[in-house]
């Protein structure tokens, strides 16, 4: 089973290196070793051909990583395909545990991605929270998304994302992971191993105190925008792809519910939608309740943190806003109110 490991680059030089050399360490030995670097201007390019015959790279005008996607899937002979970003980097026995996985009606394995910062030191967490498996068209039909990892966390059977490329590129010159990940829930059946295989690494530290999680996004109002964008062009591609027309209407994600109830609150001149407080936490009370794999406890807790967000003073908020992600948003709630049962029994005795 030949499976092509497909890195695209931009001015990534300190942490490409590691990438490519994470693809080639794989103890599953029939891999190639793709890298298309988009036009970077630092040493990416002298880092890339330093690794000489191993690797297969490539260099293009500057066009954004839909047209890398595009570049790299051209060139990919694999029955099996992972897009690995250039800062992320693979266990050796990624590839090998999730080909485990693979049956003739699985369109992906995914995996978890342990946090680490820029110099690779490890954080604690891992990313995603929350995966969904199996038959995922019905969270389609109502989100247009699933829970699931990164891109660097997804090994793609080659078949079922055949027909989404090539990419619309000037479209996708970012978010261009979003394409197969949704493709391949059209094509059969997801399968999640839920333990770590590979490490995400994150860039702005003061991105993640305001509750923004990733690296490009760097407002309230661009990230909510961005979910916006890649749910339209996910709609896109599944109609001149697949022949597949999702009618909507379409509930956001919890998580996208919850930064925009950070944005409507702490950027409100700024925010891109008409939103009231009701109408935020009815909207999050929906997406809880149709989005899987939240038991009650954590579906009250995370309302809970949007009760808190949509009426506590502002400064408050800003506090909170560091919690956005599903692990954290429980762990500061708990906190919260085992403080105050605290401190009443307290006042009570």
């Amino acid at each position: 089973m030949k499976v092509s490991l497909l890195v695209n680059n931009y001015n990534y030089a300190p942490f490409v290196g590691r990438a490519i050399e994470s693809a080639l360490a794989q103890d599953h030995r029939d891999c190639e070793v793709i890298v298309v670097d988009d036009g970077s201007t630092d040493d990416s390019w002298r880092v890339i051909q330093s690794f000489g015959s191993d690797v297969r790279a490539e260099r293009q005008e500057n066009s954004g990583q839909g047209a890398a996607y595009n570049k790299l899937w051209a060139l990919a002979h694999g029955d099996y395909v992972l897009f690995l970003d250039a800062d992320d980097c693979l266990d050796r026995n990624a590839i090998s545990a999730a080909l485990e996985a693979f049956d003739e009606d699985t369109a992906s394995v995914q995996f978890k991605l342990r946090l680490m910062d820029e110099r690779g030191e490890i954080l604690p967490g891992a990313i995603p929270y929350l995966m969904h498996d199996g038959y995922v068209t019905p969270m389609l039909r109502r989100f247009v998304h699933y829970a699931g990892p990164p891109g660097s966390g997804n090994v793609y059977a080659a078949r079922a994302i055949a027909r989404a490329f090539p990419l619309d590129a000037p479209f996708w010159r970012r978010g261009a992971d979003t394409i197969p990940f949704v493709a391949a829930a059209f094509s059969g059946r997801i399968t999640a191993l839920r333990r770590e295989l590979g490490s995400y690494r994150l860039h702005r530290r003061a991105l993640r105190t305001a509750g923004i999680f990733g690296n490009i996004d760097t407002t309230y109002r661009a990230t909510v925008e961005a979910a916006e964008r890649r749910r339209n062009g996910s709609l896109a591609m599944l109609r001149h792809g697949y022949g597949i027309n999702l009618p909507g209407p379409f509930l956001p994600p919890p998580s996208e519910v919850r930064t925009r109830a950070l944005s409507w609150r702490l950027d409100r001149e700024h925010h891109p939608f008409p939103d009231t407080r009701s109408g935020l936490l009815r909207m999050q009370i929906e997406a809880l309740r149709h989005w899987p794999g939240f038991g009650r406890v954590e579906r009250l807790t995370l309302l809970s943190w949007m009760l808190l967000v949509v009426t506590l003073p502002e400064a408050w908020v800003r506090k909170i806003a560091a919690t956005n992600t599903s692990g954290a948003a429980k762990a500061w709630v708990r906190r919260l109110f085992s403080g105050a049962a605290t401190q009443s029994s307290s006042a009570n005795s």
